[in-house]
């Protein structure tokens, strides 16, 4: 009655989570603050927002843990990353528009990606109630 099972099926699944969770820990060890004399400022007013899935890099409309939120200014072309790692991501997706101003690092200027904020500051009337 009291069969044994094989063990490798939980050994897989045990190393599987591990690679998997070594991965995810690598993609987000590049996410320290450079000083502030490697950053550039760019200010204008929102344009267009979106959620974009990091793995795929496709648009989504989930909060997964892996998303980020890609704007837009008004009369520029560059994207703004903001990672969902980093601290008020759900304020900034419900609350970003209006005026801002958003620093990133010089190095990723003009490099075809999306550039990472590092720092953002948003200008928004008096009257404006927050939701």
């Amino acid at each position: 009655m009291n069969q044994r099972l094989p063990m490798w099926p939980y050994f897989a699944l045990a190393l599987s989570s591990g690679v998997i969770g070594a991965a995810l820990l690598f993609y987000n060890l590049g996410s320290n603050v450079p000083p502030k004399e490697a950053l550039h400022k760019f200010s204008g007013t929102v344009d267009k927002l979106s959620i974009i899935d990091d793995l795929s890099g496709v648009q989504t409309g989930f909060m997964k843990p892996m998303n980020s939120i890609h704007f837009t200014l008004e009369e520029g072309e560059e994207i703004f990353r903001y990672p969902s790692s980093w601290p008020g991501f759900t304020k900034i997706y419900e609350q970003l528009s209006f005026h801002v101003d958003v620093w990133v690092q010089r190095s990723d200027i003009g490099n075809g990606e999306p550039m990472v904020v590092f720092r953002l500051e948003q200008q928004v009337p008096e009257n404006w109630i927050v939701p």
